[in-house]
């Protein structure tokens, strides 16, 4: 299965030219399996994104500090046809959604049944409608 990453225009203030430093850090961050015990901030950022956004079948949350000052939190979902690893930074004020890791499970479909709308994906393969 090959993994891809989506960079959403809503983040593009915090990835753009500094892809590969995120990119590093994202698949660094430590998962834990909920129902969990973490910092309460990261904690309802987290549970407002999966609400918000509707992301199916959570079995992995993360939180980091490594873009202090600003926090990193991270949602694993499963799709029927994917699984996709949300990432956000919460800048204490507001979060700003930033990257997926998306793993298709098979190529031969393509990502559609994800609910979340409205934001301008950049990618270089299949485009995918959120």
């Amino acid at each position: 299965m090959k993994t891809r990453i989506d960079w959403f225009g809503v983040g593009k203030d915090h990835w753009e030219g500094n892809q590969e430093r995120l990119e590093k850090i994202c698949k660094s961050v430590e998962w834990i399996e909920p129902p969990c015990t973490m910092a309460m901030m990261p904690g309802e950022c987290i549970k407002t994104l999966i609400e918000e956004f509707k992301i199916p079948k959570v079995s992995h949350v993360a939180a980091s500090h490594e873009l202090a000052p600003y926090g990193l939190v991270g949602i694993r979902g499963h799709y029927k046809n994917a699984d996709v690893d949300f990432f956000a930074v919460d800048e204490g004020t507001h979060t700003s959604s930033l990257c997926a890791f998306v793993t298709e499970i098979d190529e031969e479909e393509t990502f559609c049944d994800c609910p979340v709308r409205g934001f301008t994906v950049f990618h270089t393969k299949n485009c995918i409608n959120y």
